[in-house]
């Protein structure tokens, strides 16, 4: 075996490291960006529905940036027009749903306390006009669900359409985790039905995107970075009606899972 043949994988893999940290140092730059100029928009725009119109088109052209710089490929099937002004449902396995979704179906995301308070995600959630809700039962009360829903329910019938993660966490992949009911009731004081979606990430790497765990951000982030590229797919489910939070979240749960099996 020549010196030449023992060099290139050394080559390819300093290559693909020196690719890596540019597209993790271009996120932090675009980052930093997304956060002074929504803030600056939060200082200057007053009207909190005006302000979150504007956070959703400006969320939307980032995500697709942050995506071509990852080079994250989605095929979405189904019709993208029948997405509007619903509660939007999706399994979660990591923080590029947020973007991949946003891209295509610009809602008001529900996301946990618990993201709140992680560092750079919490500050991206707040500057994206997300709702925080509290998912761990000890800090639960039926007030704080009330203010919770009706909060979420004052922006709905401004014509906002929000999205849920009902899973309530991000899982490994391996399957669908069960679902949440709480804020399926929102689609039932609303009459309205329920848009499911299933993302699924595929190809060889497809154990790459999924964040979960006590797995930290900048090293998962970095991981990503690494990638060639990352194939997922939306699936755009039928909508599914009810009038009991419980059974809405069971049926949504049944017809993603049998999506993404």
């Amino acid at each position: 075996m020549t010196t030449s043949t023992l060099a290139r994988p050394r080559s390819h893999e300093l290559f693909r490291f020196g690719i890596a940290l540019c597209r993790f140092t271009v996120f932090g730059v675009l980052l930093v960006f997304f956060l002074l100029h929504h803030l600056g928009a939060s200082l200057v725009i007053r009207d909190e529905e005006r302000k979150l119109r504007y956070y959703l088109r400006s969320i939307t052209g980032m995500s697709e940036r942050v995506l071509r710089l990852l080079n994250i490929r989605i095929t979405v099937h189904g019709d993208l027009r029948t997405v509007s002004h619903q509660l939007v449902v999706s399994n979660h396995l990591s923080y590029l749903d947020v973007l991949v979704l946003f891209r295509f179906f610009p809602a008001l995301f529900i996301t946990s306390t618990e993201i709140r308070d992680t560092p750079v995600l919490g500050h991206i959630c707040k500057l994206a006009g997300c709702f925080f809700v509290e998912r761990r039962r000890e800090h639960r009360s039926q007030e704080t669900k009330e203010r919770e829903l009706g909060s979420m329910l004052e922006k709905f019938r401004q014509g906002f359409s929000v999205f849920l993660f009902p899973e309530g966490t991000s899982s490994d992949g391996t399957a669908v985790l069960p679902f949440k009911g709480t804020f399926f009731q929102l689609a039932v004081d609303t009459q309205t039905a329920v848009r499911p979606l299933c993302l699924k990430y595929l190809g060889a790497n497809r154990d790459i995107p999924p964040w979960y765990g006590d797995m930290t951000f900048p090293d998962h982030l970095f991981r990503v970075c690494l990638q060639e590229s990352i194939e997922v797919s939306v699936t755009v489910l039928p909508e599914v009606t009810g009038k009991e939070k419980m059974a809405l979240a069971k049926d949504c749960h049944s017809v993603i899972s049998e999506a993404y099996a």
